[in-house]
């Protein structure tokens, strides 16, 4: 039986057993002292908890608090994410918007924002805003939660970065994922409730799965307290830092060797999570790709960026698993499929590690990636920009009954015709 929308489910239930796993794997990490949490739940009365809750849900929390002030940190990609989420609820986009989702893979894979969406425009005319969602760790259940949040999509697009990391989400991370925490980085609690998860989850569990994500709140005021030293959110405003490596910082071949080793022994060895949730995590990106598409979404899968000067062939094995599910998607869904590894001409000194591109590598790949989202818009247009274009088409003459002038030489006609975009045409503009 399907399980009631959570608006039907009375009085909500506090987590106990999710908070006390994010609660041991912070106590691995020694990060947040156990009596930061210990004085949040001190301090906060349940009633205002509920209440601080049904704000950051709704969205009402930006009313009232900036991105700034609600950040625990400069380098807090969770709150980011649940901040612009809440934001995109109480202020929907009006225009083409592009969605980066995936781990700190894809938060690293472009300089700026801006700077691809100029990129796009000057490829199709479309003028596209970006709004990067990548985290660390994020895993297929938190990408899910998000495109759940968005609007509806009209025509917009949302990338997912994928590779081998993406396929280690099992049921303990989509059931935590429901509380708001991510217990790969509980630090960083993503604040995105989701009743297209909720019923993922309930579908394949016997018990009843989390409704709130109350833990994941109480975590991210926990933090706050610990890191700003003030209680939430009453510190002055701190400016987000997307990128967190820099051209210096690239780490030398035999310390990615080493990485990579580590990676192949534990997490892709034959008990590790790539075999043993690869099919959960497969099902949960068909249902991400699923989801997008029925909500109006162009979507593109997108081969995160690897080093392949250091990794050569002993990522494969991985590859030949994941990349077919990625190719029937394409054969199913409808999804756009795309490994820009092939043609941005990365080198060693682009990475970091692995995985995560510094500044060098970041002006490499936005070209390849505005090159593909561009493709998308042009043979996919926004119903907007379509109707432009249908407008700016002569109405047809009764006579000749020949045509005077080939359709090739018309700008409405096919895709973009020469270097005439229909953008630019419907509005009576040079192309770029």
């Amino acid at each position: 039986m399907r399980p009631a929308p959570l608006g039907e489910m009375g009085p909500p239930r506090f987590d106990v057993s999710s908070l006390l796993t994010a609660v041991r794997a912070l106590g691995r990490r020694a990060r947040l002292p156990a009596g930061a949490l210990a004085v949040t739940l001190a301090v906060i009365p349940f009633g205002s908890l509920s209440a601080l809750h049904d704000r950051v849900v709704s969205g009402r929390i930006v009313d009232t608090v900036s991105q700034g002030r609600f950040l625990a940190t400069p380098r807090d990609d969770g709150g980011r994410i649940s901040y612009q989420i809440a934001f995109i609820k109480r202020h929907p986009p009006s225009g083409p918007t592009v969605y980066l989702l995936g781990g700190s893979a894809v938060r690293e894979c472009i300089p700026t924002c801006d700077r691809l969406t100029t990129a796009i425009e000057r490829r199709c005319g479309v003028r596209a805003r970006v709004r990067v969602m990548g985290a660390c760790e994020q895993r297929l259940a938190g990408t899910l939660a998000i495109i759940d949040d968005l609007p509806p999509g009209d025509g917009d697009v949302v990338v997912i970065g994928v590779h081998h990391l993406s396929f280690v989400c099992g049921p303990a991370e989509a059931r935590a994922q429901l509380t708001g925490i991510t217990l790969s980085q509980p630090l960083s609690p993503q604040l995105t409730p989701s009743q297209a998860l909720h019923d993922w989850v309930a579908a394949r569990q016997s018990d009843d799965p989390p409704e709130t994500i109350r833990a994941g709140l109480l975590l991210h005021l926990a933090r706050y307290r610990d890191k700003r030293g003030v209680p939430a959110f009453r510190g002055a405003s701190i400016a987000y830092r997307q990128h967190q490596y820099g051209q210096g910082s690239v780490l030398p071949a035999g310390a990615k060797r080493l990485s990579m080793r580590r990676w192949l022994r534990n997490r892709g060895g034959p008990d590790g999570p790539f075999y043993r949730d690869f099919d959960y995590s497969a099902a949960l990106l068909a249902e991400c790709v699923r989801l997008a598409r029925a909500k109006g979404y162009e979507v593109l899968l997108m081969d995160c960026p690897q080093d392949a000067g250091v990794v050569r062939h002993a990522f494969d094995k991985y590859k030949a698993e994941y990349r077919p599910v990625c190719t029937q998607l394409v054969d199913t869904q409808g999804a756009h499929y795309a490994n820009l590894n092939r043609t941005a001409h990365l080198v060693s000194g682009d990475f970091f590690d692995l995985y995560h591109l510094v500044p060098s590598g970041r002006v490499k790949w936005m070209p390849k990636l505005a090159d593909t989202l561009a493709q998308i818009f042009t043979d996919h247009p926004p119903p907007a920009l379509a109707l432009l274009v249908a407008a700016s088409r002569p109405a047809p003459s009764p006579a000749p009954l020949k045509p005077s002038v080939s359709p090739s030489s018309s700008p409405a006609v096919g895709r973009f015709a020469g270097t005439i975009d229909p953008l630019a045409t419907a509005l009576g503009q040079a192309a770029p």
